[in-house]
Parts: C-alpha cells; sequence; structure tokens
C-alpha cells in the first residue's frame, strides 16, 4: 500500500468511526423465523459467489421475507447484469475519496433496518466496510474477521472458508436461537 492510501485509509477509518458513534443502532436478535426484513451485502469478485448470492436471496424471499441485497463491484463502471436482478449494485464511481457511497439508493440501503444484515463482503474490504458498519440493522450476520467488529454473530469457518458453508453454518446458527 502506498503512503497515500495509508493516509487515506487512517482518514477513512477515522470518518468511519465518528459516523458509527453519530448514528447508533437498536441491537437485536433474530432467528429465522421472526424476520420481517433481511439485508445482504456482498462483492462480486468472484463469479460464483454472485451465483450463489442470487440462489440465497430467491431460498430467502421463497420463504417470505422481504429480502434486499446491496453489492459492491470492483470496477469503475457497472457491467450489465441484466434487468430484474433484485439487487442494488454499486462501483468504484459511486464513492467518494473515503469509501463512503455516494447514491441515496446506497444511503437508503444502510438506513433499512433490517431485522437481520447477512455480511458476506469476504475481508473488510473499505468499500464495502462503510455499509456495513453503519448499517442500521438489528442483528448483523457474517464470518469470523478481527476487523469486523460491527458483526453481533460470527462464523469461525476454520480452513473452509466458502460461501455456502458459511450460509449453511449462519442458517444454522440463527436456527439455534431461541426468540420468545
Amino acid at each position: 500500500m502506498s503512503f497515500i492510501s495509508n493516509i487515506k485509509e487512517k482518514f477513512a477509518k477515522k470518518i468511519l468511526e465518528r459516523n458509527i458513534k453519530q448514528f447508533p443502532r437498536h441491537k437485536e436478535f433474530h432467528n429465522l423465523s421472526t424476520p420481517k426484513s433481511i439485508g445482504i451485502l456482498f462483492d462480486t469478485r468472484d463469479e460464483k459467489k454472485h451465483k450463489t448470492i442470487k440462489t440465497f436471496q430467491k431460498q430467502l424471499k421463497s420463504q417470505g421475507h422481504q429480502v434486499k441485497s446491496l453489492a459492491w463491484v470492483d470496477a469503475d463502471l457497472l457491467p450489465d447484469y441484466g434487468v430484474g436482478q433484485q439487487i442494488l449494485y454499486y462501483c468504484n464511481k459511486d464513492l467518494n475519496w473515503a469509501g463512503k457511497p455516494q447514491l441515496p439508493e446506497i444511503e437508503e440501503f444502510i438506513q433499512t433496518k433490517f431485522d437481520i444484515l447477512f455480511d458476506f463482503s469476504g475481508e473488510a474490504h473499505p468499500n464495502l466496510r462503510y455499509a456495513a458498519n453503519l448499517s442500521q440493522a438489528a442483528c448483523k450476520v457474517g464470518g469470523y474477521d478481527e476487523q469486523k467488529k460491527h458483526l453481533d454473530l460470527m462464523i469461525d469457518m476454520g480452513k473452509e472458508k466458502s460461501l455456502d458453508k458459511l450460509i449453511e453454518q449462519s442458517l444454522q446458527y440463527l436456527n439455534q436461537i431461541k426468540k420468545n
């Protein structure tokens, strides 16, 4: 990482920390029978991951959940994913220098009070960190990563870090939560 990138990253983290304190969220655990709305956050750097998320989204919708997904594309322009994807995509041109999304649709996603947010962004990429940390979701679930302190339920995948296994484990643990 270059010197300028390092400085930029440190400023972005400071701004994010200030925003987190400024916009606290109400935390509440949910199991899979209680949520009405579910958010999914992911990156599209891996085509297999993209397909897995779309299948997972359809599965949740078939169970009666309202699902919205936000995906970051590592490009300056969005590729044509076709009509009716039901996924909000954003790319590098939609971010300011600190990684903050500049589109109102992304800000709306962040402000939505999802019952559960699945953070499948992999490593804590700066372009996804803003949305993941500031999301107003009641319960945030994702894979274990020391940099992802915003998660309420972290799934330690050990050596097997596949998205399919993370989804399976997340659903298994959420089904075990007892809610009155």
